[in-house]
């Protein structure tokens, strides 16, 4: 507590990676939070356990909970074979900040820079853009799957 009071008369966030599960750690991480970011997928498994998540934060006294939707499939939400994002927000009654698409160029990466060009880079950068200044723009991860074209490329990656 008193490290992050600290950071905080030097920097505008202070932004704690929290471990994994629900133990100690988390608890510990969470107790210094003014607000957090649960970081899910659009896999059922995943949306429950965030929905548990959600559930223990709603007990502290956090300013809000946000959502960061990962490794999310544009394709599939347009032929309805996964939940949307807006979906998503609903069930889990927290606000979505950002939907960051599955992406081989994200993988590949490892730590290093994305193109500009990428999808990757922009949901980031508009992710980014949201938690620091507060904008609620979403990144479409559903564009690049959009019409004739996408519907040839959502068939062509199921192939």
């Amino acid at each position: 507590r008193t490290l992050c009071r600290s950071l905080a008369t030097y920097y505008d966030q202070v932004i704690i990676d929290c471990p994994a599960g629900i133990g100690e750690n988390f608890h510990r991480a969470v107790a210094v939070c003014d607000e957090a970011i649960c970081v899910t997928t659009s896999q059922i498994t995943s949306i429950r356990d965030s929905d548990k998540v959600i559930s223990l934060l709603r007990g502290y006294s956090l300013k809000n909970i946000f959502v960061v939707l990962n490794k999310v499939r544009g394709d599939l939400i347009i032929d309805k074979l996964c939940p949307s994002p807006l979906e998503i927000e609903g069930v889990l009654k927290a606000k979505l900040i950002g939907c960051v698409p599955d992406s081989d160029q994200m993988f590949l990466c490892l730590g290093g820079n994305l193109p500009t060009n990428s999808q990757a880079y922009k949901s980031i950068k508009r992710l980014a853009r949201n938690i620091s200044c507060g904008e609620d723009k979403l990144y479409d991860c559903t564009k690049s799957y959009s019409g004739i074209f996408g519907k040839i490329k959502r068939k062509l990656k199921r192939a």
